[in-house]
C-alpha cells in the first residue's frame, strides 16, 4: 500500500505541494527565483514555472523536472543576461 501524503507549505516564498513519497511539485510564481525553487528542491522533485519573464542565471545541479505552465508566456530571456547551467555527475 502506498501512502500519498498531499500538502501545501511556503518555503522562501515558493510554494511546495507534497504529492507522493519524497517527491514534491515546487510553484514559482513571477518575482519568485527559479534558482531558489531548485536549491530548495529536492532530487525527482518537478518545478512548475508560471507565465512571466525571468532575468536569472541558473544553475541545475541535480535530478529536476522544470517545466513551463505555456511555452509562450514563460520567458527565460538570455538579453537579460539569464544563462543556465546544467551540471551533471558521472
Amino acid at each position: 500500500m502506498e501512502i500519498l501524503w498531499i500538502s501545501t507549505f511556503l518555503v522562501s516564498g515558493t510554494s511546495v505541494e507534497l504529492t507522493a513519497a519524497n517527491q514534491a511539485e515546487i510553484q514559482v510564481y513571477p518575482g519568485q527565483s527559479i534558482q531558489e525553487a531548485i536549491n530548495t528542491a529536492s532530487p525527482g522533485d518537478t518545478l512548475i514555472i508560471h507565465e512571466g519573464t525571468y532575468n536569472e542565471k541558473l544553475v541545475v545541479n541535480k535530478s529536476l523536472t522544470i517545466m513551463g505552465v505555456d511555452k509562450e508566456e514563460v520567458i527565460l530571456d538570455p538579453t537579460l543576461e539569464t544563462q543556465i547551467i546544467i551540471q551533471t555527475t558521472t
